[in-house]
């Protein structure tokens, strides 16, 4: 796993080596620092530092998915090893890395693909690597998912301007960090969640369509990056159940350890997040042990055939769940997914904003400027239809 973390200015005494320690580079020089971190997905095996690369904090999407490749195509060829997964924490530009990694051409890939509910699952096969897999740090969705305005997560929170990380797990989390469930029922939560989000955009653009002047993608959804962010969690773990059961079935499946937690917290080398918004996490989970009995839980590995039927049970869920909450839904069992692109903007030599499939920043807390609205009146006229639109699909 990767991250980039800032760099603080100063010197500062070292007990162990009994100098005054600190970096001799210049502010222009590097201002943060990219760890990478490997991690062996299994108990009791600590993370291994294996890169510190100082930058100026505008690294962009080429140099990092280039910094990828190196370590992927020569590292672990020459060390002989074999890498599963590279976690991220959700940075624009680090998601879009990851992407353009998945993109890779390999003579084979990994693939889950179920026709009727539109769904493929795709990742590159590494010769003398095996499936390298994109993964979200699971909690740092979590935060992404509390902080979203349209999420309502928010209502769960008190004091939502600090980050109060033990509120209101849900089931795409849950599926990641949960250590008692067998890798069958973490597809159920993830897909279940998966089509929600299907479901729930489809329902908003419908409305959009339909009173433009009241409803909109752009204000009443998701903003697009966490969108991507959540539906790549299911990807991720679809393809890492897989992945387990063909090339490493007698290794566990750990997804908790799939993440950029590591790269922040070392026995050696310890990064503290500040204690700002969407920033930092300060809470374990599920610490504990694992026994023999959760190990065989965690290796029980589910066939192609059993992984589609969970998808389908999964769809099911949710459209029931999507009914119960009023939302409309196409006639057929087939969603257009909507798989998002993300595009790179630069605003700001040191920072990184994206859109998806536009050329306009869409920020979860972007508010509406220079527009006169009466939301009371608009909500009168809006209510009512909105009301009989949902009658009327319903009978």
């Amino acid at each position: 796993m990767t991250d980039n973390m800032k760099l603080k200015p100063f010197l500062r005494y070292s007990s162990t080596l009994g100098c005054i320690i600190g970096s001799v580079l210049l502010n222009e020089d590097t201002k943060d620092i990219r760890a990478y971190v490997l991690q062996v997905p299994l108990p009791k095996f600590p993370p291994v530092v294996i890169a510190l690369i100082p930058n100026t904090g505008s690294d962009t999407t080429d140099r990092i998915a280039a910094l990828h490749k190196k370590v992927i195509k020569e590292f672990s060829t020459r060390l002989g090893l074999h890498i599963l997964s590279l976690g991220s924490d959700g940075a624009i530009v680090e998601f879009q890395a990851q992407q353009k990694i998945l993109g890779e051409r390999t003579p084979e890939r990994l693939v889950i693909h179920e026709e009727n509910l539109n769904i493929k699952f795709t990742c590159p096969i590494f010769e003398n690597v095996g499936p390298v897999i994109r993964v979200q740090d699971p909690k740092h969705a979590k935060k992404t998912a509390r902080n979203a305005a349209m999420s309502g997560a928010r209502c769960d929170v008190i004091k939502d301007d600090r980050q109060h990380d033990a509120a209101a797990y849900r089931e795409m989390i849950d599926s990641y960090l949960n250590r008692l469930i067998t890798p069958i029922e973490r597809i159920r939560m993830v897909m279940m969640g998966y089509f929600f989000l299907q479901i729930w955009r489809f329902h908003v653009e419908t409305l959009s369509r339909k009173y433009p002047d009241f409803i909109s993608v752009k204000y009443n959804f998701l903003a697009n990056q966490s969108f991507c962010i959540f539906t790549s969690l299911a990807e991720s773990m679809v393809l890492l159940i897989k992945a387990h059961r063909e090339f490493y079935p007698q290794v566990p499946l750990l997804p908790w350890f799939h993440g950029s937690e590591s790269s922040l917290r070392t026995q050696k080398l310890t990064f503290e997040k500040e204690k700002n918004v969407r920033q930092g996490y300060h809470f374990d989970y599920n610490s504990g042990q694992l026994d023999e009995t959760s190990l065989e839980i965690l290796c029980a590995w589910p066939s192609d055939n059993e992984i589609l039927q969970s998808m389908r049970h999964a769809h099911y869920l949710a459209c029931e769940l999507g009914r119960v909450v009023g939302m409309l839904q196409p006639e057929d069992l087939l969603i257009n997914t909507y798989c998002p692109q993300v595009e790179i903007i630069r605003e700001d030599p040191d920072v990184s904003v994206s859109n998806v499939n536009s050329k306009e920043l869409d920020s979860e807390n972007q508010i509406l400027e220079n527009e006169n609205v009466d939301l009371s009146t608009a909500l009168s006229e809006a209510s009512p239809k909105i009301i009989k639109i949902i009658i009327l699909f319903f009978t």
